[in-house]
């Protein structure tokens, strides 16, 4: 007899929900990570395999970017990610569209697992603008990009990419495009926390003033964690 079941995530937390007990199309407790996420299996008395749904709808299949939260910043001057587990996702990305509300620039910080002590980071950065390489020299403070004062240059597109590597160290590298037209510029940045920690579980991008970032948009990305 086949029995056919249908599973679905109903909430928007960052809860998931696992098939516990079960192999399904060779995957040991396979999981629904998303609001509306779903499966539909059928169990021929054996084993189950997934007839709609997980990967057959591609949002499972292994080596896919998959996108965990989007926020849209208030009258704040900092955002966080929480409730992750790198161990399990392996690589984070984040696509940043950022706007200062400050009539003067400021530097873009980002904090692994709350740690706002500066001195616990280590950066290096390169900047490119108007055809002239410049190097920013080796600095204590996660900085990843600056900002201009808001008008019509204080846009800035940023993509951080977050590992914990062999050591336990978070390693990051960002890049950012800053300003526009004419003014346009490259931000490279290559930053490390150098605190070992086990697993990251946090990721705050903050404005390195108490100024607001209102209306700058943040999406978080996974690397797919099966395959």
């Amino acid at each position: 007899i086949c029995h056919e079941f249908t599973i679905i995530k109903i909430d928007n937390s960052f809860n998931t929900v696992t098939i516990a007990g079960a192999t399904i199309n060779g995957y040991l407790n396979p999981t629904l990570d998303i609001q509306w996420q779903s499966m539909t299996i059928k169990s021929d008395g054996t084993i189950y395999v997934i007839t709609w749904g997980w990967l057959l709808n591609m949002t499972n299949v292994p080596g896919v970017m998959h996108k965990m939260q989007e926020i849209i910043c208030g009258a704040a001057s900092f955002i966080t990610f929480s409730n992750l587990n790198i161990n399990l996702d392996k690589i984070y990305v984040i696509h940043c569209v950022i706007k200062n509300a400050d009539a003067a620039p400021h530097n873009m910080r980002i904090l692994i697992n709350g740690d706002s002590t500066v001195t616990n980071y280590h950066s290096q950065r390169y900047t490119v603008a108007a055809g002239v390489i410049a190097a920013v020299p080796v600095a204590n403070d996660p900085v990843f990009t600056d900002i201009a004062a808001a008008g019509g240059n204080d846009g800035c597109y940023s993509v951080i990419n977050v590992m914990l590597d062999i050591r336990g160290n978070a390693r990051i590298m960002a890049n950012s495009c800053d300003n526009i037209a004419a003014n346009v510029k490259v931000d490279n940045a290559a930053i490390t926390y150098n605190i070992v920690q086990a697993n990251i579980t946090s990721i705050t991008i903050q404005i390195a003033s108490p100024t607001s970032i209102v209306g700058s948009q943040f999406i978080l990305l996974r690397l797919n964690r099966y395959g």
